[in-house]
């Protein structure tokens, strides 16, 4: 489990010749992993897991090589000349030094990576931990999403201040359709910092939760009544009727406030809050990986929720408020606006279920197989004339990565904060994905949201309002 997370920053770090590594760099590796948690286990982990950095014998052979294939390139060298055996001793006792201050370095590193692993996700044994009840989550990225969040709600508003890491995973749903542990997507390390508003993610500890088992499960009969070591609670479609209904609130309230401004705003709860502002962050490697996507930071860019694969088609909901054929989104967007915003498009589009459909000779879906042309053609000669370079990512971006092993809900992940990101967006109201998109947005100050509708294009978040729209559908 430990070289998933260990094996590129290994590499990296084994690729010069001090190999020196930073807490900063370190920490980003560890916030992937899950270890087992009674105090002695956890360091024992830790230990194994910071074991994987580059050995002594590592550093040497890569200093080494590195000073034979600088010597190689000089033409002017020659290694017969008592000079030049002269040069290679001193080259040889440098090395040697070297590998010895990279040692010290090395081994002051992981003793801080160790106390900064168990400080951030060792259970404090004298307050109470939440595990959630039911044995995963599962539906699409944004429906386990809100999941996740009336999960995360429930246990603030109920002071419990950690969570039971191993109890929450994530479904690989048109992926590989299994279960992936939380910390192998998310960064936990980041959301543990968030002291305020926030439960502390925490691993097991066979003490301090007696009542559960990684692998066995709940040791006790109807553990929502009787455990409390851990605390148990989520059902999944009561969590999600409690996210809805808490969103349904929020709106109302509003709608309220703007007949009657003395009744004042309706009020963000804080877990929520602090999620949609930023808390909530992808696994690191999968945050390079995304950002690698789009050039960096400084790189603008519009996205696309393009909800138009062959399973919206047969959705039975909000039939009023469809758009199925990605023309005719594009000729909405570029009607609204004339010229572009950006000088890149990214598209969040499920391509390999679009893919299938078209290729299986026993289905005959025109409109898939108009969409899938309209994309091809959009990917290979842009819109608006050519001045707007389209681009994709999701399952396939990371076909090449470590996150290959569950593609379907890793490339969600990386869908939805690309867009997150992005300068313009654009999506619809029937998506769970395209709603949580914009509220996070807007919460991160980005008003710039706009609904496709078959009429066209609609503001999604009004330069003055205060809550973002909800998800009704």
């Amino acid at each position: 489990m430990l070289q998933v997370y260990m094996s590129s920053f290994v590499a990296q770090t084994a690729a010069t010749s001090t190999a020196s590594v930073t807490t900063k760099e370190a920490t980003v590796v560890i916030s992937g992993l899950r270890q087992k948690s009674h105090t002695s286990a956890v360091a024992v982990e830790a230990k194994e897991m910071i074991m994987l950095l580059p050995t002594e014998k590592t550093l040497e052979k890569t200093s080494l090589g590195t000073s034979s294939s600088s010597a190689n390139t000089n033409p002017s060298s020659n290694t017969s000349s008592p000079a030049a055996n002269t040069t290679a001793t001193r080259k040889s006792g440098s090395v040697f030094h070297g590998v010895e201050h990279a040692k010290k370095t090395e081994d002051s590193t992981r003793q801080e990576l160790l106390t900064e692993f168990q400080i951030s996700t060792t259970p404090d044994p004298n307050v109470p931990t939440l595990a959630y009840f039911h044995r995963s989550f599962y539906s699409g990225f944004r429906n386990q999403g809100m999941v996740f969040s009336g999960f995360v709600m429930y246990a603030a508003a109920h002071n419990f201040t950690q969570i039971l890491l191993p109890t929450i995973r994530w479904k690989d749903l048109f992926g590989t359709n299994k279960l992936v542990d939380h910390e192998k997507l998310f960064d936990v390390l980041h959301w543990n910092s968030f002291n305020a508003g926030l439960p502390r993610f925490v691993t097991f500890d066979p003490v301090a939760h007696q009542q559960y088992h990684v692998k066995k499960g709940w040791l006790i009969d109807n553990p929502e009544v009787n455990a409390t070591q851990p605390y148990a609670h989520g059902r999944y479609q009561r969590m999600t009727n409690q996210y809805k209904q808490y969103t349904k609130k929020l709106q109302n309230q509003y709608t309220q406030y703007t007949k009657k401004p003395s009744l004042g705003l309706p009020k963000l709860n804080s877990a929520d809050q602090a999620m949609m502002r930023g808390a909530f962050k992808p696994h690191p490697d999968l945050q390079k990986h995304i950002d690698g996507l789009h050039g960096g930071s400084e790189d603008s860019y519009m996205a696309l929720h393009a909800r138009i694969e062959p399973d919206m088609q047969k959705h039975p909901v909000c039939r009023d408020l469809k758009v199925i054929k990605l023309q005719t989104i594009f000729d909405s967007m570029q009607a609204e606006f004339p010229e572009p915003p950006a000088s890149k498009l990214f598209i969040a589009v499920n391509r390999p279920m679009l893919e299938k459909e078209v290729a299986d000779p026993k289905i005959d879906n025109e409109i898939a197989a108009e969409n899938l042309a309209v994309l091809n053609r959009a990917s290979m000669e842009g819109l608006w004339g050519g001045k707007v370079t389209v681009f994709e990512a999701g399952m396939p971006s990371v076909e090449t990565t470590k996150f290959a092993a569950f593609p379907g809900i890793s490339g969600s992940i990386v869908d939805y904060f690309l867009a997150v990101g992005a300068t313009v967006f654009f999506g619809t109201s029937i998506s769970s994905f395209s709603t949580d998109l914009i509220a996070a947005r807007f919460y991160r100050g980005n008003s710039a949201n706009y609904h496709y509708l078959p009429s066209g294009l609609e503001m999604a978040t009004m330069p003055n309002s205060t809550i973002p729209p909800r998800f009704h559908c």
